[in-house]
């Protein structure tokens, strides 16, 4: 796949996105602007930029779904609830906070300074954890595309920190809108093309497995420990209190519209995931069978679908698009915290005046370079180990967040103690 033709396409793609980035930048001038696109983009885009968020930027799920088949709908079924229950019940509750632009910040009037400090801590944490794990995943496109990995993910992550820095939330929420489209296009024209070198899906059907119960719930041998993953993570899902998804919150202008939006993102997601659960099945009717998912890298899978190079290149830039989406929400999230719950509050402690704007894309920029640079050196390393670890940091917020939106008695004693248990 590493051709010149496919590399001139992936090359078309990022100028788009750069292009479209640079374009949402011109005329910021506030931070409402900035951090919040003074709460004007419309519900449809908002549920976009959601989902483009939340989608995992790995093919972990497609693995998953070869592995395990239809019990893996347990995950987004369950997040689907949990993120309406948010939407209705928690979510608009944060309107009563005004005049803020981050969760830390929503910590701060709800538990004191000290809760807002730790709340800067553990949110720099997490989202630095993410977006390296999420860059890391640029060196299996830099192998299909035939492009050395370091400098493909240093590459990558100064496109995505230019666009991300200059535009702000509005820059991110656009080239989001772009690149849902490619995933949305990509994911179905592979899973065609696989059905087409399969055979068809009765003929997919026909080569499961039957001792896998792959089309089975209740009978999987696994279902008791998917129900109980299902039960104890996705029911409470650590990534729907993130920074990126309270930015989110926060740009909705109505109380009304975050129960429908969030409704919506569940409906979204769950159908993006069929099809990626479809491509996991659709892999058994492939000419070469994988013996195990391990064996499913991004080289491997866009193989197996050798006689259609446009679905190989589609497939592969969703995948680059789901990085992208994902890596500019957190950056975005990010510098916005560190100036607007850190340098603004030192600087009228010290009784200097700071430009919020112009120090935001200062550090957004700096943010971004860092997670690049350790990217490229730890290129090889495993992924999903320092993306736990910042989902093991993060966890230890979210119960006194939610409480505190909800009404309980929010005093700092009450807040060392939720974070300690």
């Amino acid at each position: 796949m590493a051709t010149y033709i496919n590399q001139i396409f992936l090359g078309i793609f990022l100028l788009v996105n750069l292009i479209v980035g640079l374009r949402a930048s011109r005329g910021i001038k506030n931070m409402d602007e900035y951090a919040l696109a003074n709460r004007g983009i419309s519900g449809l885009v908002l549920v976009i930029t959601l989902t483009a968020t939340l989608v995992d930027p790995n093919i972990m799920f497609i693995k998953m779904s070869y592995r395990r088949g239809i019990i893996m709908l347990l995950h987004p079924l369950a997040l689907g609830i949990a993120s309406c229950l948010l939407g209705y019940v928690v979510f608009p509750k944060l309107i009563r906070f005004e005049e803020v632009y981050t969760m830390p910040a929503i910590m701060g009037k709800m538990y004191g300074v000290f809760a807002r400090w730790v709340a800067v801590l553990v949110a720099t944490l997490f989202s630095l954890f993410t977006m390296t794990a999420h860059i890391i995943t640029f060196s299996e496109i830099a192998s299909v595309f035939g492009f050395s990995a370091p400098w493909f993910i240093l590459s990558m992550g100064l496109l995505i920190t230019i666009y991300t820095c200059l535009g702000g939330v509005r820059a991110v929420s656009m080239t989001d809108v772009l690149q849902f489209v490619v995933v949305l296009i990509g994911f179905v024209c592979f899973f065609v093309a696989i059905l087409c070198y399969g055979g068809g899906l009765s003929s997919m059907l026909d080569k499961l497995p039957a001792k896998k119960k792959l089309l089975s719930f209740s009978q999987h041998p696994k279902f008791v420990h998917r129900l109980y993953l299902t039960f104890f993570w996705d029911f409470w899902p650590v990534l729907l209190l993130t920074p990126p998804i309270i930015q989110r919150v926060l740009m909705t202008r109505h109380r009304q519209h975050i129960g429908r939006m969030f409704a919506s993102f569940s409906i979204y997601y769950f159908l993006l995931q069929i099809v990626l659960l479809a491509v996991g099945l659709a892999l058994w009717s492939a000419e070469y069978v994988p013996k195990s998912s391990k064996e499913l890298t991004l080289d491997k899978i866009v193989k197996l679908v050798s006689d259609s190079s446009v679905a190989q290149l589609l497939f592969v830039l969703a995948i680059c698009a789901i990085i992208m989406s994902s890596v500019d929400s957190f950056l975005n999230a990010l510098g916005i915290i560190w100036v607007t719950d850190v340098l603004v509050p030192l600087g009228s402690f010290c009784n200097k005046r700071i430009d919020a704007i112009r120090w935001t894309r200062i550090c957004s920029f700096l943010l971004g370079c860092a997670c690049t640079l350790y990217a490229s050196y730890a290129c090889s390393a495993k992924r999903f180990e320092v993306l736990g670890y910042g989902w093991i940091v993060f966890s230890a917020i979210t119960v006194p967040f939610v409480m505190g939106v909800l009404g309980f008695s929010c005093s700092p004693r009450l807040f060392a103690m939720t974070i300690l248990s």
